[in-house]
C-alpha cells in the first residue's frame, strides 16, 4: 500500500509555481503558433475517440487494441504530447514535419 504525505507550504508553493509557469508558457506558444498558421484550425477532426475509465478496468488494453488499427485510429506519440508545437531551426524552418490529415 502506498501512503502519500501532504506537501508542506514551500513544496506546495514551488509545485504550484512550476506548473502554472509551464502551462502558461505552453498556452502562449500554442496561441502564437495558431496566429501564425491559422489554416491548422481548418483541418477537420473526424470522430475523435477518447479512452477513459477508472483504474484496472481495461482502458490500457483497449487503447493498445485501438492503436493496432492504424488505418482508422492514431494516438499521439509521447514527443507530440510533450511538445505539440514544432520547434523552429535557426533558418526559420520547422525541424519536424507534421502530417495534419490522415
Amino acid at each position: 500500500m502506498v501512503f502519500a504525505r501532504r506537501l508542506n507550504l514551500i513544496e506546495y508553493s514551488l509545485t504550484h509555481l512550476l506548473l502554472t509557469a509551464s502551462l502558461t508558457d505552453s498556452h502562449s506558444i500554442m496561441i502564437r503558433y495558431l496566429k501564425q498558421y491559422p489554416d491548422i484550425l481548418k483541418v477537420p477532426v473526424v470522430s475523435p475517440v477518447f479512452v477513459m475509465g477508472l483504474p484496472r478496468t481495461g482502458t490500457t488494453l483497449l487503447h493498445r487494441l485501438l492503436s493496432l488499427d492504424t488505418k482508422r485510429f492514431r494516438a499521439p506519440l509521447l514527443w507530440e504530447l510533450l511538445n505539440p508545437v514544432p520547434s523552429r531551426d535557426k533558418d526559420g524552418t520547422h525541424s519536424l514535419t507534421y502530417s495534419l490529415a490522415y
